[in-house]
């Protein structure tokens, strides 16, 4: 009985300790608070500050904030920051603004841009 006790017990530590440590690790590392879930357009930009990207990123962050507030039937993830306008909405605001680029494609909240003249 000893024996199989000590088993069990050595079986559960050989899988609680690194899990653990896992956890430890990765549950509670600054990388963990990125990735989590949030209700804001903004917590998913990836691109850096100050770049060209981050400047395209915020516009079409802005132009999904617009689209929301006047249209009440929009998705419940685009209320909550998980999901970017249609890429009509989203151009016809761009070109409204005078951007001189473009969304081809969204995914999310990632969108594939391209330049206009």
């Amino acid at each position: 009985m000893k024996k199989k006790i000590g088993i069990a017990a050595l079986v559960l530590t050989w899988i609680a300790l690194p899990a653990f440590g896992a956890h430890v690790f990765f549950g509670r590392s600054s990388i963990a608070e990125q990735i989590r879930p949030t209700t804001t357009h903004a917590q998913y930009a990836s691109t850096a500050a100050g770049s060209l990207g981050r400047e395209r990123e915020d516009a079409v962050i802005a132009a999904t904030r617009r689209y929301v507030a006047s249209h009440p039937e929009a998705p419940e993830a685009m209320r909550l920051g998980r999901e970017l306008a249609p890429v009509d909405a989203l151009n016809s605001e761009l070109a409204a603004t005078a951007a001189k680029f473009r969304v081809r494609s969204i995914h999310g909240m990632k969108a594939e841009f391209y330049d206009v003249s």
